[in-house]
């Protein structure tokens, strides 16, 4: 008896060395560019956390100095409620006298200091609340700039403008914020006057 070889009959029990490195390079390319597409969305969740608090924390500072400085007044009448910064300048700091805090109108007040001096002390990159009473406090910290700029009009119409710009503390890409008010202090209001916060 004669045995037939046949030719068309392979092993099917396993994959060759081939397909093997095949499938791994190609797992290995798909691994890494995924990833990268998760490093990648993972820092914009970072950046855009940061930010969210980087923008709360601003907000809150620049509130506390609009309405300080709406409760601002001159001591006696005729006087100026704001001396820095002059009519029509701009300056770094904020000086100004709220007499309403004294403590024989205000019981309810923490601090019945009659000045109020808000600044930037840009060697620490700080914007500080200072005040007789309270000292120096920091009310914000990561602070680029702080400017107050003071309208050329009168006393009765003048309006100052805050900027205030802060960095992100661990944003090494130099992630910026800057919120802009624009207050116009209870000394100066007229009877149709109405608050608005920019």
């Amino acid at each position: 008896m004669t045995r037939i070889r046949n030719n068309s009959l392979r092993w099917s029990d396993g994959y060759t060395l081939i397909e093997l490195v095949t499938v791994i390079v190609i797992l290995g390319i798909i691994g890494a560019i995924s990833s990268y597409q998760l490093v990648d969305a993972l820092d914009i969740f970072t950046a855009s956390a940061e930010e969210a608090e980087l923008a709360m924390e601003t907000g809150a500072s620049l509130e506390r100095i609009a309405r300080e400085l709406a409760h601002s007044a001159p001591i006696a009448p005729g006087d100026e409620a704001v001396f820095s910064p002059a009519r029509g300048a701009s300056a770094n700091s904020l000086i100004f006298t709220r007499p309403s805090a004294d403590a024989g109108r205000c019981t309810a007040c923490v601090d019945h200091s009659t000045t109020v001096t808000f600044s930037f002390d840009q060697q620490n990159q700080t914007l500080i609340r200072a005040s007789a009473q309270s000292g120096a406090v920091i009310l914000a910290d990561n602070v680029v700039s702080f400017t107050v700029s003071a309208s050329d009009d009168l006393k009765e119409k003048r309006i100052f403008t805050i900027h205030l710009a802060r960095k992100a503390s661990s944003s090494q890409d130099a992630r910026r914020l800057t919120l802009r008010t624009s207050v116009f202090p209870p000394a100066t209001r007229e009877s149709s006057w109405e608050e608005a916060i920019r």
